[in-house]
C-alpha cells in the first residue's frame, strides 16, 4: 500500500492498521502527513514495546491467549515476553477443533491447567516426554482418526498430575500405566466416570500406585467382582470421596471391607449397586464420625434401613429416590422428624468431576479459565 493510499483510508480503518505495526514502522508512518501523525498518537496505540519487560508481562496477563499471540507479532522483544510460562498456565479448549500443533505449543510453553473436554484434535504430532500439567480434563470427547493414540501420547507426557478427568472415554492399559507409574505419587483426584475397558489389572495398577487419592469416581465402569474385591480391600485409606454407583458387583461384604479400611470417607455414592440393609451396619459402625453425603438410590435398602441412619450425626445429604418417592405421608413425616438436619434427595453428590460450580466454558475444577476465543466449535449449540 502506497503512502497516498494510506492517507485515503478512513480514520477508524487507519487506526486499526497502525495497531498492527511495530514501533519502528509506526514512527515512520508519522512522517507521511499531519493527519496520520495525529492518529498515530492515539492513546490506544501505546508503544507497548517501549515499556519495561515486567510492565509488558503485566499487560499481557490481562489478555486472552489469542491476543497474547497477536501481540507477540509486534516485535521480537514482545514475542519473547509473550512466551513467558505465566501467560500459558491455564488453557481451556472446551468444545473446540484444535490443531495438534497448537496443543503441542501450549504444552511446550509450560501449561499447568488444561481442559480438552469435547474437543476435536486436528492432525497428530509427537509430544515432549515431560510436560508440566497438573490438572487435565480430557472428558467426553477427543475425536480424530487416532483417538486412542492421542490420549496415550498425552498421558505419556504427564509426570505430575494432581487432578485427572477422563469421563466417558475408552481406556487402554497404556493409559493406566501412565496414570499409575508416572503420576501415582502426585495424583489426588481421578474421574473415570462411565469409562470403558477397565480390567482387574487396570484397577490393581491404580490402587497400588495412586496412594494419595482423595477422590475417585468409578461410576458405571462395569468392574467385575474381582476388581471390586481388590478395590474394597486395597484402596488407599486417604480416600475421602468415592463413587461406586451403577456397579452391580458391589455387595454388602465389599462395603464392610471398604469402610473398615477407608474410615475417613465423607462422601459415598452406592446408587444402583447390589447392597442391602446389611451394609448400613458397616457404614454406621465405621463412618459414623465422618460421612456427610450418602447415595443409596435404586438399591435394596428400604425404609427400615434408612431409619437406622439416625445415629449418623454428621450426615447432611441422603439420596434414595426410590424409597422417598414411594413413601407414605406418615412415613415421610416420621423421617423428617428423625432427620431434621438432613437434606433428602436435595442435591447430587459430586465426586471428582471437573465441573460443579463452573460451566465447562468458564473453567474446570476450581480453575477459572474462559474458553479460548480461537478455532471453530465442535458443536455450535453446546453451552455446558
Amino acid at each position: 500500500m502506497s503512502e497516498f493510499e494510506l492517507e485515503l483510508l478512513p480514520d477508524e480503518v487507519l487506526l486499526r492498521v497502525l495497531r498492527y505495526l511495530p514501533t519502528k514502522d509506526l514512527i515512520g508512518c508519522r512522517q507521511v502527513s499531519k493527519r496520520i501523525r495525529a492518529i498515530s498518537h492515539d492513546k490506544s496505540l501505546l508503544e507497548l514495546d517501549l515499556l519495561p519487560g515486567e510492565s509488558i508481562l503485566k499487560v499481557l496477563s490481562y489478555l486472552t491467549i489469542k491476543d497474547v499471540i497477536t501481540c507477540g507479532q509486534v516485535s521480537s522483544r514482545i514475542r519473547v515476553i509473550s512466551q513467558d510460562e505465566s501467560l500459558w498456565q491455564k488453557i481451556n479448549l472446551y468444545n473446540k477443533k484444535v490443531p495438534a500443533a497448537f496443543l503441542k505449543m501450549v504444552l511446550n510453553k509450560g501449561c499447568k491447567y488444561l481442559s480438552l473436554s469435547f474437543i476435536k484434535l486436528i492432525g497428530f504430532t509427537k509430544l515432549n516426554t515431560n510436560c508440566k500439567l497438573q490438572y487435565l480434563n480430557v472428558s467426553c470427547r477427543m475425536v480424530s482418526d487416532r483417538i486412542v493414540k492421542e490420549r496415550e501420547e498425552l498421558l505419556a507426557s504427564c509426570h505430575s498430575l494432581q487432578k485427572l478427568s477422563m469421563e466417558r472415554l475408552p481406556i487402554t492399559l497404556n493409559m493406566i500405566k501412565s496414570i499409575g507409574y508416572q503420576n501415582g505419587s502426585t495424583l489426588q483426584i481421578l474421574n473415570l466416570f462411565s469409562c470403558e475397558g477397565l480390567t482387574l489389572e487396570s484397577v490393581q495398577l491404580i490402587v497400588d500406585n495412586c496412594v494419595d487419592l482423595s477422590e475417585v469416581n468409578f461410576f458405571a465402569t462395569d468392574l467385575g467382582q474381582d476388581s471390586v474385591n481388590y478395590l474394597s480391600n486395597n484402596l488407599t485409606p486417604k480416600i475421602r470421596k468415592l463413587n461406586l454407583s451403577h456397579l452391580k458387583a458391589v455387595k454388602d461384604e465389599n462395603i464392610e471391607d471398604l469402610t473398615a479400611r477407608c474410615n475417613k470417607l465423607i462422601a459415598l455414592d452406592l446408587a444402583q449397586t447390589s447392597i442391602t440393609n446389611i451394609c448400613l451396619i458397616f457404614i454406621i459402625r465405621n463412618l459414623k464420625s465422618s460421612l456427610e453425603q450418602l447415595d443409596i438410590s435404586d438399591t435394596s435398602v428400604n425404609y427400615d434401613g434408612i431409619v437406622e441412619l439416625t445415629s449418623m450425626q454428621k450426615l447432611q445429604v441422603l439420596n434414595h429416590f426410590t424409597v422417598f418417592n414411594s413413601m407414605r405421608d406418615e412415613d415421610e413425616e416420621k423421617l423428617l422428624s428423625l432427620f431434621q438436619h438432613l437434606a433428602f434427595n436435595d442435591e447430587s453428590i459430586v465426586i471428582a468431576t471437573a465441573f460443579k460450580d463452573l460451566l465447562l466454558k468458564d473453567g474446570f475444577w476450581e480453575i477459572e479459565s474462559k474458553q479460548v476465543p480461537m478455532f471453530k466449535c465442535v458443536i455450535s449449540a453446546l453451552s455446558v
